[in-house]
């Protein structure tokens, strides 16, 4: 029987920065350490479709391809604040926009800034998307709609 430290010993490892360790797993087994830095304040990881994809606030979105271990680094306007996914594409909420990722996680569009200190989903209804963002802050929020095709503000 294996001890839980040998299971650990020759598990492939990423490293991006340093104090938080995220692990992957493939059933039982771990497949993936990360070493990432500690996130000041938004961070989200999230498996989507070959991917591995985690946001750190100021450092963007990392893309790591699970079959290859590839990272991409994409940096957002400001900084990251959330994941939303819908169908096959990922959608990133930052600061001040929304971005939408293909399955490939090729930038599919960027929207026209909505706000300037924040984004959050509020709803997706068909093909659109019902934003919160902040334009006066604190406390100054607004409901903007846009468009999934595009990412054009629709209201």
């Amino acid at each position: 029987m294996e001890s839980a430290d040998s299971l650990y010993e020759n598990v492939r490892s990423i490293r991006l920065g340093e104090g938080k360790r995220l692990w992957l797993y493939k059933g039982d087994e771990p497949f993936l350490s990360v070493d990432i830095n500690i996130p000041q304040c938004f961070f989200d990881a999230i498996l989507f479709k070959d991917y591995l994809v985690i946001g750190n606030y100021f450092e963007g979105i990392y893309f790591i391809n699970l079959d290859d271990l590839k990272i991409r680094n994409i940096k957002v306007t400001g900084y990251f604040g959330h994941f939303e996914v819908e169908k096959d594409r990922l959608y990133v909420l930052g600061c001040e926009d929304v971005m939408a990722f293909d399955e490939r996680m090729e930038l599919l569009w960027q929207s026209e800034p909505l706000a300037v200190d924040g984004v959050v989903c509020d709803a997706i209804d068909g093909d659109r998307m019902v934003l919160s963002c902040e334009m006066d802050p604190p406390g100054g929020w607004v409901e903007r709609v846009i468009s999934l095709k595009d990412g054009s503000i629709l209201k």
